[in-house]
């Protein structure tokens, strides 16, 4: 490109501090590389040859697009969110969000964090008091939004460790033990719920909870069963000494996490929120969802 800028190796060399020695020498391995000639010689200034005004033409491009990626990951990198307002699902808020919080403080001058159902989160959004949400819900009703799946992982059956009922039966297990249910405001509880009306199963309304807390205490003291997954156990700080997990069948549903954010609003904020939370997600597969859901972590994974 500087050659055929400049119209002379001379003046290229100069430019580029070196020998104009070097710089015909380099024109030439390329032109062997390639097998064609990109320079006319017998002109003068320089001209490229057809092959040449084609490399041209591609190098050009080429070097635009390294230079708008390189300013796109420095503005990331560099770009300090004065004012960063999370909405966080409570399994997410649990388990990875004062990690979470804590990178972020790095880089932003104020972080404020909600933390809730994934419908409390939407509306957060949709009022303009939060700027990203990590959420269950694709929020799929709402227009102009950006959402990114970044993790998946499947609803698993918790029993108390001293049933006997088999758990590969849950029209038996229904019938003889109460389901501890998440209320249907969570998306959670609108999963189940689904997934039961697929096997024709209406287990009485006995339990219902919000969060995760409640629904594995009350499996813990025997008290039912329940229908969650790896991180809301996580969340529920379950002690899996007083818990049996068993694996659903293929055709189960499996539980998302999405970043979202109104689109073209907080692109830098959110760019960095995804790196991080990837990262954070990856580490808790590796180290604690994987050693203790041996069969159902398998299924779980970043996206």
């Amino acid at each position: 490109m500087r050659v055929c800028e400049a119209g002379s190796m001379t003046v290229a060399a100069r430019v580029l501090g070196t020998t104009q020695s070097a710089v015909s020498r380099s024109v030439q391995q390329l032109e062997r590389r390639l097998g064609a000639a990109l320079l006319d010689r017998e002109t003068r200034p320089l001209r490229p040859t057809p092959a040449g005004e084609v490399l041209l033409e591609h190098a050009t491009r080429l070097l635009t697009s390294a230079a708008t990626a390189a300013l796109a990951v420095r503005a990331v990198g560099e770009s300090a969110a004065p004012h960063l307002r999370l909405g966080l699902v409570d399994s997410f808020a649990g388990t990875l969000g004062p990690e979470l919080i804590t990178c972020l403080r790095r880089e932003a001058d104020e972080v404020r964090v909600w933390s809730g159902l994934s419908r409390q989160l939407a509306d957060g959004l949709r009022e303009r008091e939060l700027d990203i949400l990590i959420t269950a819900d694709p929020l799929e009703e709402m227009m102009d939004l950006r959402v990114e799946q970044v993790f998946r992982e499947p609803f698993v059956l918790a029993l108390p460790r001293t049933t006997t009922t088999p758990e590969s039966d849950l029209a038996r297990l229904a019938a003889c033990m109460p389901l501890v249910r998440y209320s249907l405001r969570s998306v959670t509880g609108r999963q189940v719920e689904r997934y039961l009306r697929s096997l024709r199963l209406e287990p009485p309304r006995r339990m219902e909870f919000d969060g995760s807390e409640s629904v594995v205490a009350m499996v813990q003291e025997g008290l039912g069963w329940a229908l969650t997954t790896p991180l809301c156990l996580l969340q529920g700080r379950a002690d899996f000494a007083r818990l049996s997990l068993h694996p659903l069948p293929p055709g189960a549903p499996r539980r998302g996490l999405f970043l979202v954010c109104r689109a073209g609003e907080a692109e830098a904020s959110f760019e960095r929120v995804a790196v991080i939370v990837r990262r954070l997600l990856r580490r808790l597969l590796r180290t604690t969802l994987r050693p203790v859901f041996t069969s159902a972590s398998s299924h779980a994974e970043v996206c």
